[in-house]
């Protein structure tokens, strides 16, 4: 398939096209302007990268038409929840306002691609323990900025498909994922950098953390973006979510990370690290996409720990 991926410099992405690349897909990237292409250097010549703003209709427009893709998957969006709080119009004119100008030109195609929209969990809100776990019929109750900008984008998404039946276009809602490459303002991350910091010596044995108690459903990115690979295949127009099922505690993912370090390492919190509103518990089902689809997670949790911990050991080594 020729296939087009929106914020490909990005975690998710650079992962997305490196499963891709193994089956032969012609690939066609936008990337920002003004990103880096530190995820995907190790690409070469494979790809094809557009430096386009997405909040540029006409730009949107005419590549589309140059490209052609059969499917786009959209990943380009600003992630960060809690710097979210920060920066609420940033926030809502980048995942908003650019998916909008990019389903616009998407719709107008003389052949329209399939199309694989990436929301969130995050679009459900805080919900009690005992409503977990969260299945695709849970009505949307975003209560942080990025939410609320995930959500009107579904919502565009399913107004376009309305009006246009023949669209193979739907939504996927992944739960938290991590892994290497994934970059700073991220839990298991931000953990990772500041443990390979602390044995390079380049940072006081003391790790600042926020709030331990949440729980989180984590999945490997490597498992996340096979899924997104299966949906777009899919001929079904329908939402999913991709989750691990498990809820991992955030005080026991530093913990895991602490235990795979040599160094003797003191946990302090971070008043800013701390948000204005947190969810405490989020998991996920993930059997409608096991279903559907016959996707399985194949790295375990502590797999991807290591080898997000290994990826900033060897950074943080890299950049002496």
């Amino acid at each position: 398939m020729k296939v087009l991926i929106t914020g490909i410099e990005g975690f998710a992405g650079s992962h997305l096209v490196d499963l891709l690349l193994k089956e032969g897909w012609e690939i066609h990237g936008i990337k920002h302007p003004e990103s880096s292409f530190e995820n995907i250097a190790h690409l070469g010549p494979n790809v094809n990268i557009h430096a386009i703003d997405l909040n540029e209709h006409d730009q949107v427009r005419s590549h589309l038409e140059k490209i052609k893709p059969e499917g786009i998957i959209h990943l380009a969006a600003f992630s960060r929840v809690g710097m979210s709080w920060q920066s609420k119009v940033y926030t809502y004119r980048v995942n908003i306002l650019a998916t909008a100008n990019l389903l616009e030109a998407a719709a107008e195609s003389a052949s329209p691609p399939r199309l694989l929209m990436i929301s969130s969990a995050e679009v459900y809100g805080p919900l009690p323990k005992e409503k977990m776990p969260i299945t695709e019929d849970y009505p949307m109750n975003p209560v942080n900025p990025y939410a609320v900008s995930k959500a009107s984008v579904e919502l565009i998404t399913g107004q376009f498909m309305r009006e246009r039946p023949d669209l193979n276009w739907k939504i996927v809602r992944p739960f938290n994922h991590t892994g290497p490459r994934q970059t700073l303002g991220f839990v298991c991350s931000d953990f990772a950098r500041q443990v390979a910091l602390i044995e390079a010596g380049k940072m006081e044995p003391e790790i600042m953390v926020g709030n331990l108690a949440a729980e989180r459903d984590f999945s490997d990115v490597r498992d996340i973006v096979r899924a997104y690979k299966l949906l777009l295949e899919s001929d079904s127009a329908d939402t999913y979510q991709v989750c691990s099922g498990t809820a991992y505690p955030i005080k026991g993912i530093l913990e895991l990370l602490l235990e795979k370090s040599s160094r003797e390492i003191k946990v302090s919190v971070d008043e800013s690290k701390l948000r204005p509103i947190d969810t405490p518990m989020i998991v996920g089902d993930n059997s409608k996409i096991k279903k559907d689809l016959g996707w399985e997670p194949q790295y375990s949790f502590e797999k991807t720990l290591e080898d997000l911990l290994e990826y900033w050991r060897g950074k943080i080594k890299g950049d002496a």
